[in-house]
Formats: C-alpha cells, sequence, structure tokens
C-alpha cells in the first residue's frame, strides 16, 4: 500500500484540519440533533452553511453567496429551502424595490431561539467537560487561527 495512504489508514494527522473538521461536524449534529429534539425537525445539518449569513433585518441573496463563498444559484437554492419550509420570506428590499431581501420568519425567530438555547447548552457541557478556563483558552486560540487564515487567505 502507497505510505501515504497507509499514514491515512493509520490515523497519523500531520495538520490541524482534520481534528478542527471533526469537531466542528460533531458539534453540527449534536447542535442540529437537540432543534430536532425541540420541535425544528425538519432542520438539516446543511442548513448550518446558511443560517449565520441571513441578518436579523433582511439580507439580499447576493450578499449571501458572499458571504458564503458560493453562487448567488447555490445561495437561491438554499434560501428557497428554507422559505418552503417556513423559516425564511422573500420580500421587496426597502432600500430598493427592484430588489428582493430575505428575512426570518416567525417560525424561524423560533429557530434562532432554540439554537442559542442548545448552544448554551452544548457550551456548558464543554466547559463541564475541559474546565472554564481550558475552553477560555480553545476558545481564543480558535480565534487566533480563524485570523490567521482569513489575513492569509489573499495569497500571503
Amino acid at each position: 500500500m502507497d505510505p501515504d495512504l497507509e499514514a491515512v489508514r493509520a490515523g497519523e494527522v500531520d495538520h490541524i484540519g482534520v481534528p478542527l473538521w471533526l469537531a466542528t461536524k460533531a458539534y453540527e449534529r449534536a447542535m442540529f440533533d437537540g432543534v430536532r429534539a425541540m420541535g425544528f425537525r425538519d432542520v438539516t445539518v446543511a442548513d448550518s452553511d446558511l443560517l449565520p449569513y441571513v441578518d436579523l433585518g433582511g439580507t439580499r441573496i447576493s450578499r449571501i453567496a458572499e458571504r458564503r463563498g458560493t453562487t448567488k444559484q447555490a445561495a437561491h437554492e438554499a434560501v428557497h429551502g428554507l422559505i418552503r419550509r417556513g423559516y425564511l420570506v422573500l420580500e421587496p428590499d426597502p432600500g430598493d424595490r427592484r430588489a428582493k431581501r430575505v428575512r426570518y420568519t416567525a417560525k424561524g425567530a423560533g429557530l434562532l431561539r432554540a439554537l442559542q438555547q442548545v448552544k448554551r447548552t452544548l457550551h456548558a457541557g464543554i466547559a463541564d467537560r475541559i474546565g472554564a478556563a481550558e475552553l477560555a483558552r480553545l476558545e481564543a486560540v480558535l480565534r487566533t487561527i480563524h485570523a490567521h487564515l482569513e489575513g492569509d487567505a489573499g495569497g500571503g
């Protein structure tokens, strides 16, 4: 077997990407399992890629696409999935009647409240597991990693 593939099979990791990805995926699953348990059974982990990019006052689909780093068509598809399920609505933009913006419905606001509650519970559970001081250090390190990668995204 190829030595690189053997290292992968053996679980050897020489970069931080895998543990970050695994932790993120586990957090997403726990978060959405929590909101489904609260009655939002039609919400999926895939929706987590859209929800953070919709401002509480409404956002144009083109802006959502830009924030997500996807095409306008991909953002449109994701938005319309949440519109069909009643979490978002598309309406004229008050700043430009030719444009449309997406905003949360009452059901969508309820989902956001549920997500916040679940996230507080997950945060408390992680703090209990690793300690509040260690969690604070972890959050600081993650912010540093984020700032470093965003700063280097331009090719530096």
